[in-house]
């Protein structure tokens, strides 16, 4: 649990805007029933300006982990941290395993290389990637 609030931590000071850097890290505070609460389209401003380094995907997320410049990092580990509908723990696991594998993550985020590279997956399908 200690690695999953490292790289949550990272996640946000490196990405998240300062409005809603308070409420992210008082959720994900790794207590339920708090932790089930997020659901990234609730808790992230509405200005798409405020968000750095964020790009919404437009392609199928599989295909693009199979490429460059993410085919590196396929069999590298990442920190899976579901929330909101998804009643899974924090856990670390293969990129390839979070995305392909057995583990299917219906909301939360992957931490691909600490407060550098993530990935936000909504519900509804929608991926943004962050990376600095």
């Amino acid at each position: 649990m200690k690695e999953a609030i490292h790289h949550s931590n990272s996640f946000i000071d490196e990405f998240v805007p300062s409005s809603h850097k308070t409420r992210w890290k008082s959720l994900l505070a790794f207590n339920k029933p708090k932790f089930n609460k997020i659901q990234p389209h609730d808790i992230w401003p509405e200005n798409n300006t405020e968000i750095k380094h964020c790009t919404i995907l437009n392609v199928n997320l599989h295909d693009l982990m199979r490429n460059e410049p993410y085919i590196k990092y396929k069999n590298s580990n990442v920190m899976v941290i579901p929330c909101g509908h998804d009643n899974k723990k924090p856990e670390e696991m293969q990129l390839n395993e979070a995305i392909d594998g057995e583990y299917y993550l219906l909301e939360g985020l992957i931490s691909i290389v600490k407060g550098h590279l993530a990935l936000l997956i909504n519900h509804d399908g929608e991926v943004c990637i962050f990376e600095k």
